[in-house]
């Protein structure tokens, strides 16, 4: 079943990335830190290690390593928790995915029951009733119309829409996403596999030159990680520069990704 497939390929990537946590957090600095607020000027941070017992004041001029290296710790050790509990629940879904369904008809009433499996083109049929978005109610910065006739942002955007809609790919245009961090975000594509029912996402940067979109970059990164949405496994990330686009050699690597990945 393509279900236990996917469990199993989830649960040979949780056991890898527990493992390269652990090796991490044996290598971090002893402590916990804890970061203060100012309160008459909130973007004042004061950071703080708890040694033995104590709170000593680390100085972000003198100790910026130590400081990225305990926030980085505390990052991963929450990370650990998570990813160990979900290992827990994979395994136990295994376990029931595991079990016949064959089992759950006496021998004697085979001839009679008829029986039905959850259908991947069910799954699909219904990821496609959802329309990709109202071009009507898209303007301003909207202002590239796709094969399918969908308003997206850039020209990158439109060659990576009509190859998935020319390879059959169902996906969704900025599709709206709850992180668990709590922020929303609006990945570029949402998609489905049809060979698996595997949900992907896909961002695409074309502005990586300016800082005030690095920084928003780095940050829907972090996000994605926080809800199990990782590069290398379910997030797919392009960079090219609009202004220069090579639109043969892009279009290129997007269908390399297609092939490669989303078949």
């Amino acid at each position: 079943m393509k279900l236990i497939k996917e469990l199993e390929n989830r649960k040979r990537f949780l056991e890898r990335v527990i493992k390269q946590f652990e090796y991490n957090l044996s290598k971090y600095p002893e402590g916990t830190i804890q970061c203060h607020q100012d309160n008459r000027n909130r973007k004042i941070l004061r950071f703080f290690i708890r040694k033995d017992g104590k709170d000593l004041y680390l100085s972000q001029q003198k100790y910026t390593k130590l400081i990225k290296s305990l926030l980085q710790k505390r990052y991963e050790t929450e990370a650990l928790k998570k990813y160990s509990k979900e290992l827990i629940k994979v395994d136990q879904l295994l376990a029931i995915e595991n079990e016949s369904v064959n089992a759950l008809i006496p021998e004697y009433a085979k001839r009679y029951v008829h029986r039905i499996e959850y259908d991947l083109i069910d799954i699909i049929s219904e990821f496609n009733q959802n329309t990709h978005g109202s071009s009507s109610s898209r303007t301003g910065q909207y202002r590239v119309t796709t094969k399918e006739g969908v308003l997206v942002k850039s020209k990158a955007e439109q060659i990576i829409a009509d190859e998935l809609y020319d390879s059959g790919i169902p996906f969704r245009y900025e599709l709206g996403l709850k992180c668990a961090d709590q922020s929303f975000r609006s990945p570029d594509f949402t998609i489905m596999s049809p060979s698996t029912g595997k949900v992907f996402y896909w961002e695409h940067f074309g502005m990586i030159d300016k800082p005030e979109y690095a920084r928003d970059m780095v940050d829907k990164i972090n996000s994605y990680s926080l809800s199990q949405i990782i590069p290398g496994d379910n997030l797919i990330l392009t960079v090219a520069d609009e202004r220069k686009l090579d639109v043969k050699g892009f279009t290129n690597q997007v269908r390399r990704v297609i092939e490669g990945v989303l078949r």
